[in-house]
């Protein structure tokens, strides 16, 4: 979690610098880099083998 907050914080000063993006944009992209970044932090975490039964 303390990953995912830090690159949600620091995702500010890179959107600030995007004059096109609309707010719509913005927001998927941030949730989906916080989705895979969960994702990759909870299968270190777990410690999670891929094509382990």
């Amino acid at each position: 979690m303390i990953v995912v907050t830090l690159l949600w914080s620091t995702a500010g000063v890179v959107t600030r610098h995007l004059d096109a993006a609309a707010s719509f944009e913005v927001t998927f992209w941030r949730s989906f880099l916080t989705r895979l970044t969960l994702i990759v932090m909870l299968a270190i975490l777990r410690g999670h083998h891929y094509g382990a039964p």
